[in-house]
């Protein structure tokens, strides 16, 4: 049975050094998470579109994210992602 210890332990520490790994990937992700600066804007025409702007203003070179069924529903999804962006 001693012969399995040393197998065990060094799985044992794979397993903890995996898990510190994915730990500072965890704390990578929500500082990009928190230095991110995305803006997203509705559609001109219909307003029920949703873009993500690319530069300082809206343009047409806005990159197309998603269609919503009302303009209202496009108006709150827009909100609720530009207030999540801008918390720090």
């Amino acid at each position: 049975m001693s012969d399995d210890e040393p197998e065990m332990d060094s799985l044992e520490s794979n397993v903890y050094a995996l898990m510190d790994e994915r730990d500072e990937l965890r704390r990578k992700v929500a500082e990009l998470s928190r230095t991110r600066k995305e803006r997203f804007r509705v559609g001109r025409s219909l307003g029920r579109t949703i873009y993500r702007v690319v530069g300082d203003e809206a343009s047409k070179e806005d990159v197309f994210m998603g269609l919503m069924d009302t303009r209202e529903w496009a108006d709150t999804v827009v909100a609720a992602l530009n207030a999540s962006g801008s918390e720090e």
